[in-house]
């Protein structure tokens, strides 16, 4: 179906007699959004609506994927990024993605208020693993691996700080959501690297030469600095790094050699 559309979300809905429903269907990605605009508001907007219409008409509780984004310049104020900076501060947002993620959080709390919805916020940060198949509108460490297997220009924007989070531990967490009351939890690592430590980190792996990058300070329409306290997540929905960076860029790896042959 195709969430912009009202009655499909319904009819999807009715028929389903569901308990739960994972939002998950959106438009990803800053430059994505710059590129096909009206896909990002209409999917990550009209379309969450219609989701959240059905689920507050049908009593079915939401787990709503947001994002880091949501926190908007927030993030790169050197305050602890905890999930109730949301609650009492309006950020400032660098680029359109990270509105419609704001605004999709906007948009469940008025349903909370206004019409008993339940609902649980997920705030991803940087996850990453194998099965993200590659395009230019990818999360960075598909990018940053797809390109240097293949020897295609990376502009690494070196002083950028960011945590990546493992996909087996991002889905015992998501998974782990059913067992708690509704809540906002930030979905993170505990720990953090530059894009230049990770554009390395990535080389080593692939075993390439770095002679295509472009190496630059940071980014215009984005955070510099994004790292979250993921001490509610840990304590209520076991949390934790099993994975490491390394051991996840290697597995990764593994999994883009066998799926494009390289």
């Amino acid at each position: 179906m195709d969430i912009r559309i009202w009655r499909q979300v319904k009819d999807a809905i009715d028929i389903g007699c569901y308990d739960v429903c994972y939002h998950l269907a959106g438009e990803f990605g800053r430059v994505n959004g710059e590129h096909y605009h009206e896909q990002l508001w209409e999917t990550n907007c009209i379309g969450t609506h219609n989701v959240i219409q059905a689920c507050a008409d049908r009593r079915v509780r939401l787990i709503f994927a947001s994002s880091s984004e949501a926190y908007g310049d927030l993030a790169d104020t050197g305050k602890d990024l905890n999930e109730y900076r949301l609650y009492t501060e309006v950020p400032k947002f660098n680029n359109e993605y990270s509105l419609t993620k704001w605004a999709g959080e906007q948009q469940i709390r008025i349903a909370q208020r206004n019409h008993g919805l339940n609902a649980t916020i997920l705030r991803f940060f940087n996850v990453y693993g194998p099965g993200e198949y590659y395009s230019d509108y990818r999360s960075v460490v598909c990018l940053f691996i797809y390109r240097a297997m293949k020897g295609l220009p990376i502009t690494v924007y070196s002083e950028t700080r960011r945590s990546f989070l493992y996909i087996d531990d991002w889905a015992r967490a998501v998974a782990n959501v059913l067992d708690v009351p509704d809540d906002t939890f930030n979905i993170a690592s505990t720990r953090s690297v530059t894009m230049n430590k990770l554009m390395h980190m990535v080389g080593n792996v692939v075993g390439e030469v770095l002679v295509n990058v472009s190496w630059k300070d940071t980014e215009l329409h984005n955070v510099r600095d994004k790292v979250a306290n993921v001490d509610k997540a840990a304590r209520l929905l076991g949390l934790n790094d099993s994975v490491s960076l390394e051991e996840g860029i290697k597995r990764t790896v593994e999994w883009m050699r066998r799926t494009y042959e390289i």
